[in-house]
This record gives structure tokens, sequence and C-alpha cells, in this order.
């Protein structure tokens, strides 16, 4: 604006303005001059314009870039949340549940879930993490009649499905069915692969609106299906362990000859039921066992008939005490022993008495028994109720007393603790 009223005042003046003046030469002079300001202004608004955009241009990119970096960080702290939690911990539930929760937050979508296959291709959803409870498709069994056909061979090379619009995409009718009962409208799955097998799908859903899957939660997806897998054979590792461990544990319990719990399996129970009874102030009934003779038989029809006889014994026991509280185990030697937990004198007495009628139908020969032509028992029983002041083995000592007067009277018969009620031999 300055120069355009510099122009006009500078072309007032010349028109005043004698011709061959001195003034003309210097007015000329300033309109030159101006003309150069105004063109100068110009350039000079143009470059901040260009500055000035160039600055929002910048700012925009360092955003992105921003946004990006974050992303990256944020997915690095996701797999490595997840490495740490399958190298801290071998619950197989815990680390599929914080992979999917960890997941679902990152993409933001509505659903994230652990699809677990069974061998007739049935399945069931065992870990997932949603926006809303709508979306809760947790422990549910899903039949997909055309997933054997259509995609195990895929899944188990590395196949990654992508679908960014359900409604639109060139699906199979029976699967895109499945998909539209989950109330899903983009897809990403991901193959979870144990010992070259398909295992089950790791797979991310949105449902309120169709979505792009970008190429960085792809890999992202593949990372952690890859960890999953990882877990997966830590957890079936673990559970192998386990097992063979257990048969261990069942080995040292069981003794070899009769297959029946040891002595050592026999101490560990009596000390839980004493404290079971001490708790409870229930009974606790003992029975020890003695094989009648036992020497004269192994002297006479060798070891190997008498292991026959243990083993035979053993197996009557067994068989003939039936609740799941009891316990039948070798004692040592010819002797046996019984736990019955909760049962009282009267109790104790008839498992007893049954134990040796029993026996004696089986009708074993034993030529050499002073007592009887076949295989005979002497029985000792203790009764107690626990207490925690009294030492356990008292019981153990009174049914031992009480297997020595059995013994004392003649074999072949029961005898009962004097602390347990009465001392009178029973004999079949």
């Amino acid at each position: 604006m300055f120069g355009l009223v510099a122009g006009l005042l500078a072309a007032t003046f010349l028109a005043t303005v004698k011709p061959g003046s001195g003034w003309l030469l210097l007015v000329s002079s300033l309109v030159t001059v101006t003309a150069a300001a105004i063109l100068q202004s110009v350039s000079d608004r143009r470059y901040l314009n260009d500055l000035s955009h160039r600055y929002e241009q910048l700012r925009r990119e360092q955003e992105t870039l921003a946004d990006s970096y974050q992303k990256q960080l944020d997915q690095e702290r996701l797999l490595l949340d997840i490495t740490l939690s399958v190298r801290q911990s071998l619950n197989l539930n815990k680390v599929m549940e914080t992979a999917v929760t960890e997941v679902r937050s990152l993409l933001r979508v509505n659903r994230v879930l652990v699809y677990q296959f069974q061998p007739d291709w049935r399945g069931e959803v065992v870990a997932e993490s949603v926006s809303d409870p709508e979306y809760s498709v947790l422990g549910i069994k899903i039949e997909d009649y055309c997933f054997e056909n259509d995609w195990d061979k895929q899944y188990r090379e590395g196949y990654i499905h992508q679908i960014h619009q359900v409604a639109t995409a060139p699906l199979n009718p029976c699967y895109r069915q499945l998909l539209q009962s989950l109330k899903v409208q983009s897809n990403l799955v991901l193959p979870i692969r144990y010992e070259q097998k398909l295992w089950g799908l790791l797979a991310a859903h949105h449902c309120t609106l169709p979505r792009t899957w970008l190429n960085s939660e792809v890999i992202l997806l593949k990372q952690v299906a890859e960890q999953l897998s990882i877990a997966i054979s830590q957890a079936q590792l673990l559970k192998t362990l386990e097992v063979t461990n257990q048969k261990l544990q069942d080995q040292v319990r069981i003794d070899g000859l009769t297959q029946i719990p040891n002595r050592r399996r026999f101490d560990e129970y009596f000390h839980d039921v004493w404290l079971w009874g001490c708790r409870d102030h229930s009974p606790l009934a003992l029975l020890l066992i003695d094989v009648d003779y036992f020497k004269n038989y192994n002297d006479f029809y060798g070891h190997l008939a008498g292991d026959s006889v243990l083993r035979k014994i053993g197996l009557l026991l067994s068989a003939t005490v039936l609740r799941a509280t009891d316990l039948v185990a070798r004692y040592g030697g010819e002797e046996f022993v019984v736990i019955l937990p909760s049962t009282t004198l009267e109790g104790a007495k008839a498992v007893a008495q049954r134990l040796q009628s029993d026996l004696n139908q089986l009708k074993i020969p034993h030529e050499h028994s002073p007592v009887a032509d076949w295989i005979t028992v002497s029985i000792g029983v203790a009764v107690m109720v626990p207490d925690p002041t009294v030492p356990s083995v008292m019981l153990i000592d009174q049914a031992d007393e009480a297997l020595y007067d059995a013994k004392a009277a003649g074999r072949n018969c029961i005898m009962y603790a004097k602390s347990s009620f009465t001392d009178k031999p029973y004999q079949p």
C-alpha cells in the first residue's frame, strides 16, 4: 500500500514539473527505488509463506515418525512381555491370557483369541480378550466342516489369512457364515504349530467396522504365535515330566512283589490320617496281619510258591477293603497292614473277620501248618481317636501287641488291643 501511494504522488509531481528540471531526475529515482521495494516485499512474503508451509510439513512428518516409532516401541515391549512370560512361567493358560490381552490392547481391536483344535477338527476357544462382553466367545466349541479340506494344509505351512471386509471378501459360504455368526467384520488369523502339526489358531477380530491390517501388525502376530508355540512345547514337556515323575513316585511307593502299597506309602498315609483324626476327632482303626507259619511254607514249597501266596493275599486284601480312604499295604516280610480311617471298633471287627473268612475260603494248601491244612493269618486290631498330645506310633504299638496276643492264642485268630475295649479272641 505504501508503494502504491508513493507512486501516485510521484506521478502527480511529474505532471507539474517542467521538462529539464532536476526534480524530474529525483522523482524518477524515487519511483525506481519504490518499485524495487515493492518487488522485494512480494518476494519476502512468498519466501515466508514457503518457510511456513515447509515447517508445517516437517512438523507433520515428525509427528508421523514419532507415532511410527512409538508403535514400534509398543510392539517390541509387547513381544518382550510375552517372551518373558513364556520364559518365566510354565503355565500355558497364563501365557495365553497375557498374549491375547496385550495384543488386543495394542491393536485396538474388539477380540483376540486362541483357538485349539481337537483331532476331529472341532475346537474350542481357550483364551480371549474382548473390548466388550458381548463379543466374548470363550469356551465356545466350534465346528467348521470346511476347515479340514480348505485350510489345514495351508495353515500347517505357515499361511496367514487376512480379511479386511468379511461381507465382500471371496470366501467359502460356510466360512463366511461362521465369521458372521461371531460378528466378525475383519479377520486376521495365524497358525499356532507344535511339532509340525497345527495345534490351533491365533486370531484378531474387529467386529464394529471393517479395517485394513497393517504389515507391522501381521509381523507382530506372527511373532506372538511363534512364542505361543514355544509355550505349548514347554507345557507339553512339563506335562510329560510330571507324568513320568508321578510314575516314579508311584513305583517307589508300590511293593514290587505284591503290587500293593509298600511300607513307605503306609508311613506317609498313616501320618496324614492321624492328623485328620486329630482335627475331626474321628476314630482310626489299624489291622496288622501276619501269615501263619510262613517260614514253614517257604521251606517246604519253595520261595516262588511263597511269593505267589503273598501276591494272592495282597490281591485278596485289596479286594476286601473297599473304601477309597482305606489303605492296604505290605508291612514287611509276610506281614500286611490295613488303615481304616473314621472306623469304630465294630467296623474294624467286621473288616478283620471278613478278611480272615475270605482267605480261609481260598484254602491255599499248607501241609506244614500246625493250625490248619491251608494258609491262615493272625490279625491284631487297634482303634484310637487320634490326639495331638499322643504319638501316633502308639496305635501301631497297640496293634502289634494285639497281633502278638493272637499268635500267643494259637494263631488263625483275631485279637484286639486292650485299649480298644475288648481282648476276647475271635476265631472263624
